[in-house]
């Protein structure tokens, strides 16, 4: 019986000539020039587009820096503060302290409003200053200036409470303090300087902190507790714990001061010697009276 050899089915994996993934790109890429070489070149200019977005961005930064420092160098502040305006415009952390430094320059130049754009155009607008605290502070400043004394406590108390970890929140109690004694709130007020004394020594806001204290003691000691109360209630444990105190200088002292039974038997003893003396006087003048 004729029988057939079974054959084995031609695998097609075998048959098929493996390629690497670089050699089916490039076939890829010969079977679709134009595609690929659109994208290669997107891809280029992506990159020299982001090239020359860095570089006119720190163009642009280095040209604010340069105009910022030439108007700071101007001492007349009416005029700086004119300078800095043209820097100020934008977003960027250039334009951000511009702004600021335009407000403390005009702030100086008593140029109020302008002033007060300023501080209030970099609180709306540049939220992420470090400068947006003293920027609020300048705004009390203004307000404490105009009488509005109410107005000027919310914006220093705001200092105090937005932005506590910055160097203007450590100095707001003085503030606070002076507006309190100007709308006659005393207590609160020395509460504000002392507490400015504490938080803040060593430095200018605590002098002035210590001064308006020395002036409200004396218009108004009565606001104060009474310090030498202290001592004289202390005068009676000092005296009797007198004796547990060293007084060997006194001790050593004593003996000599006679008592007043000694200094009488002192006194008696010359009048005792000087008797004798006085007896041969007496019986010479006796014995000359019975002669004559």
């Amino acid at each position: 019986m004729a029988t057939r050899v079974k054959k084995k089915a031609p695998d097609i994996l075998e048959e098929v000539t493996k390629k690497s993934d670089w050699s089916q790109l490039v076939e890829q890429i010969q079977k679709n020039p134009v595609l690929y070489g659109a994208g290669a070149a997107f891809v280029v200019l992506c990159i020299i587009a982001g090239l020359l977005y860095r570089a006119n961005v720190r163009g642009a930064h280095d040209s604010e820096m340069a105009r910022y420092a030439r108007a700071m160098e101007n001492e007349d502040p009416g005029l700086r503060a004119a300078e800095l305006e043209n820097v100020a415009k934008g977003k960027s952390d250039v334009a951000a302290l511009a702004l600021y430094m335009m407000g403390e320059a005009a702030f100086e130049a008593k140029q109020y409003d302008k002033a007060r754009d300023a501080f209030e155009r970099l609180r709306k607008e540049h939220p992420e200053s470090p400068n947006v605290a003293d920027a609020v502070e300048g705004l009390g400043n203004l307000a404490e200036n105009e009488s509005q004394y109410e107005k000027a406590l919310e914006f220093y108390r705001e200092v105090a409470e937005k932005w506590p970890g910055t160097f203007a929140a450590r100095r707001q109690d003085l503030n606070i303090g002076r507006c309190l004694e100007h709308l006659g709130k005393l207590p609160e007020a020395v509460a504000a300087y002392q507490a400015q004394v504490d938080r803040f020594p060593g430095t200018e806001t605590e002098r002035q902190a210590k001064n308006a204290l020395d002036r409200l003691r004396k218009s108004n000691p009565d606001l104060f507790p009474k310090a030498e109360e202290k001592p004289a209630e202390a005068a009676p444990e000092a005296s009797s714990a007198s004796p547990e105190q060293p007084t060997g200088a006194a001790v050593e002292t004593a003996p000599a001061e006679p008592s007043s039974g000694e200094s009488a038997a002192a006194t008696a003893e010359p009048a005792e010697q000087d008797a004798p003396a006085e007896a041969p006087e007496a019986a010479d003048s006796g014995a000359e009276t019975a002669q004559q």
